[in-house]
């Protein structure tokens, strides 16, 4: 009786260990609501914020063209000129680290044209203006005839 009272409290003993030794791994984050490029007008801003599913408490990390430029969920991109930039958004938590890289293209609000005019000027617009945007052309100089 005492052998088989202390074979069933080793089997217990041991199912109890073995759930509770092995835990479920953390999963590294996901990350979404990002897309691969943006395109905007230079003086423009854009905000980002990602959805990022993670089982753990994340920290977050935002580079611009290779530097640390925030460590919070959400950023917003105030562009220095017009330009290619690349940002990657990293999020950490305690199963490891995912990266989102993603490209804005900041186009130029405005073209300067410096040209000597003497007949009829074709100009053809840029890809990024489209047939609705309002284009104004502003002669400063015009040659005396």
């Amino acid at each position: 009786m005492k052998q088989r009272l202390l074979t069933i409290a080793m089997a217990f003993f041991a199912m109890l260990m073995i759930g509770c030794s092995e835990d479920d791994p953390i999963l590294a984050p996901k990350i979404s609501d990002l897309e691969q490029e943006y395109v905007i007008l230079e003086n423009e801003k854009i905000d980002f914020t990602p959805s990022v599913e993670s089982e753990a408490e994340a920290t977050y990390s935002w580079a611009l063209d290779g530097k640390q430029v925030a460590t919070t969920l959400s950023y917003t991109f105030e562009p220095a000129a017009a330009g290619e930039y690349k940002i990657t958004f990293v999020a950490v938590n305690g199963g490891g680290s995912t990266e989102y890289e993603f490209t804005v293209i900041v186009n130029p609000s405005s073209i300067e044209l410096n040209v000597d005019v003497f007949e009829i000027l074709t100009i053809d617009l840029p890809d990024y203006l489209g047939e609705t945007e309002k284009v104004v052309l502003t002669i400063l100089e015009s040659p005396s005839e």
